[in-house]
Order: structure tokens, then C-alpha cells, then sequence
């Protein structure tokens, strides 16, 4: 089962690290991009950071209003820190438990999927599943037979 997440998955949700993760401040992110330094030693594990917004990868731009991002080559979860400062991780650097994904309410793409297919999608996949396994019972049924012969 894959355990990709989207960043916008954990938009509101709270989040506790379960492994030391480097963090940028979320301003350098943006006018650095990929040449953000990390802050410090990273955040230690068990820190609970409640995430509200990401910054996806992508090329240097300035948007309408005039401001100019940096090239990014990953995805960033933002949040506010205790110290009231705006910072970022990488998404690919959160890694978190199933428990910890369902206590979060958080599912992974897979699991989004799968919970929005139709009544209709649900049957034919499970009549998939039944299909193969009638067949695989026939196929060894039947190679038993040859080889008694």
C-alpha cells in the first residue's frame, strides 16, 4: 500500500513528528527556495506542529502582486512555531506512523482513493478479486490433473 500524502491533506491537521526533522523559516524558503539552509539541529521528535498552508515545487515566479519566489524542488508544510515565527519542513521529511496518520485523521493518497469510489467501482474491483481467485483455484486444478496423469 503506498504511503504517499498530498500537502494539502494536512492542511489543519496537528501533526507530531516521530524522527528528528529539519525546518526552514518559511520567509527564506520563499525568497531562497532550494538553497534554504535549515535552522539549527531540526526539530526534536514528539514536536506537535499544527500545519496551515504548504509551498509546492515549482519555478521561480512573482505572482500578481508583484513578490518573487525562488525555485523550489520540493514540497513545504508551513506552520507557526511556539516562538510565534512562520517556518517550513519538506514533506517528503515528515514520516508518520498509521496510528499516528489516523489519530491525525489524515489518509494517504491510496486511501482518499479508495474511500471515494462508487458503490458501482467498489463491486467491480471486489469481482476483480473473486475472478482471479476462481481462477487460480481452476489452474491448480487443473495442472493437478495433468501431472496425475
Amino acid at each position: 500500500m503506498s504511503s504517499e500524502i498530498r500537502a494539502s491533506q494536512l492542511i489543519d491537521k496537528t501533526i507530531t513528528l516521530e524522527q528528528k526533522t529539519p525546518f526552514f523559516r518559511a520567509f527564506d524558503v520563499n525568497n531562497l527556495g532550494f538553497k534554504a539552509i535549515p535552522i539549527g539541529n531540526g526539530l526534536p521528535i514528539g514536536y506537535r506542529m499544527t500545519i496551515d498552508s504548504f509551498l509546492l515545487k515549482g519555478p521561480e515566479y512573482i505572482s500578481r502582486y508583484g513578490i518573487k519566489y525562488a525555485e523550489r524542488k520540493d514540497d513545504y508544510l508551513t506552520f507557526s512555531g511556539k516562538d510565534g515565527k512562520y517556518y517550513a519542513v519538506k514533506l517528503k521529511d515528515i514520516k508518520l506512523s498509521k496510528a499516528a496518520r489516523q489519530s491525525a485523521g489524515i489518509l494517504t493518497v491510496e486511501e482518499e482513493e479508495e474511500q471515494n469510489l462508487s458503490t458501482t467501482d467498489k463491486l467491480i474491483k471486489f469481482g476483480k478479486k473473486i475472478l482471479i481467485g476462481i481462477t487460480v483455484v481452476w489452474a491448480a486444478g487443473y495442472i493437478y490433473k495433468q501431472t496425475k496423469k
